[in-house]
């Protein structure tokens, strides 16, 4: 009896909800988002050499520092020399200006603290290599904040930049950043993470926010080089704050390819990540190949100037981007308690949305509208696959349809428009 007991109760725990799970994402108590918890993860704090002054960081250096340094947001405090492989160690104390390094940056990390600067059309961290990586660069545990009002130009917390292509090893590590974007323009974008690179990257435990009527606001803007990436974002809580303005729609996390390129980047996964939409996008993929976006969840869906909280393809002409293909959503959670589009597609090829869960009665599932200038070569169809979507109140198209657009359903409410419906049998 006691046995049966025993094995009840951990039947019953079993079954219980996750939010009590220390973590960051859905299904968390998202304790462990931002700028929290142990950045030493159960070391002492490492020695070196103390500044006391701005100045220049040397190859090969640990330092630290013991009280706040900088006085002035709108210049460079810290330039990284050649070489790499810096530690800065902020100590939980808060550095004013930029810090700066722009070349042959391996093995650098810089954490606990604070950066703050004032400065537009640029980043209070800014780090681009010219050089393949032999080590990985981590940021981690920080509060960046550019507080400058940029007007016209777009400006970030943070800038990562490598050249060449590896999809093999690690080249970049962003986590447990705390971030909010203040103010943006309506065009040049603003945001936290902007990162550059054909390089893997993980970023994950972030916890960023674009403040109310940041507009044209990207908490994660990856735009890598075409090729093979394996890049990773996941686990990180992104909110945007209602925006009001009817100029330039903020997006939480946006990966998209080089202007002009004739293939995408490869092989992204987007998972685990815990988005507050508002009336904002929560992810916005273009020029992508080959991406896997899964076990997300959306609150609050109601994407303005009739874009969607999933935004996939270019809305522009297709002399800029060539294209999407064979990109996978699946076991998202979505709700559109408040209206909007779930999903908004345009220039892609292949798409698949399958086994999510959508709930709410306001707004439409989906939206795919017609493709932009047609790229040399002749036109670009757009094609999509929806299927097992759950608790779904209508999947429509918008009335321009082009004839080209292909919608493949099964099991994923209504659906209209001037494109070509195929019935499917049964899910794939």
């Amino acid at each position: 009896m006691r046995r049966l007991f025993f094995i009840l109760g951990f039947l019953l725990l079993s079954a219980l909800p996750l939010y009590g799970v220390v973590g960051c994402g859905p299904g968390t108590d998202n304790s462990d988002c931002g700028n929290v918890g142990d950045p030493y993860e159960g070391g002492a704090p490492p020695g070196g050499t103390e500044l006391t002054a701005c100045g220049t960081l040397a190859a090969g250096t640990a330092y630290y520092i013991t009280a706040d340094l900088g006085s002035d947001p709108t210049v460079t405090c810290l330039t990284l020399a050649y070489g790499g492989h810096q530690t800065l160690d902020l100590r939980r104390h808060t550095l004013t200006g930029r810090i700066w390094g722009t070349i042959n940056l391996n093995g650098l990390t810089i954490f606990n603290g604070s950066v703050n600067c004032s400065i537009a059309g640029d980043y209070c961290i800014h780090l681009s290599s010219d050089s393949n990586y032999t080590a990985k660069t981590r940021l981690h545990h920080l509060t960046p904040h550019n507080s400058v009002d940029p007007g016209t130009i777009g400006m970030a917390a943070v800038w990562a930049s490598w050249t060449g292509l590896d999809g093999t090893n690690l080249a970049l590590e962003v986590d447990h950043i705390t971030c909010y974007v203040g103010t943006a323009p309506n065009a040049s974008r603003s945001g936290c993470l902007r990162i550059g690179t054909g390089k893997k990257i993980d970023i994950l435990n972030n916890d960023l926010t674009c403040n109310a009527d940041t507009k044209a606001c990207n908490l994660i803007e990856v735009i890598p080089e075409a090729g093979y990436v394996n890049g990773l974002i996941h686990n990180n809580k992104v909110t945007i704050t209602t925006n009001t303005v009817s100029q330039g729609v903020p997006r939480a996390i946006a990966v998209s390819g080089p202007d002009s390129g004739s293939t995408g980047t490869q092989g992204w996964q987007v998972y685990n990540n815990l988005c507050t939409a508002n009336n904002g996008r929560c992810f916005r993929f273009r020029q992508v190949n080959n991406l896997q976006a899964h076990d997300n969840q959306v609150l609050n869906c109601a994407a303005t100037m009739g874009y969607g909280c999933y935004h996939f393809g270019d809305p522009s002409n297709g002399t800029e981007y060539v294209g999407d293909a064979q990109a996978v959503i699946y076991n998202e959670t979505i709700t559109l308690d408040t209206g909007g589009v779930g999903f908004f597609l345009r220039d892609g090829n292949g798409w698949t949305v399958k086994n999510c869960t959508v709930t709410g009665t306001h707004g439409k599932l989906g939206d795919i509208r017609t493709p932009g200038q047609a790229p040399p070569g002749g036109p670009v169809p757009t094609s999509a696959t929806f299927c097992g979507i759950t608790g779904a109140s209508g999947l429509d198209t918008d009335s321009t349809a082009a004839a080209s657009t292909t919608v493949n359903i099964f099991n994923a409410g209504n659906w209209s428009g001037a494109g070509t419906i195929n019935v499917l049998p049964s899910c794939p």
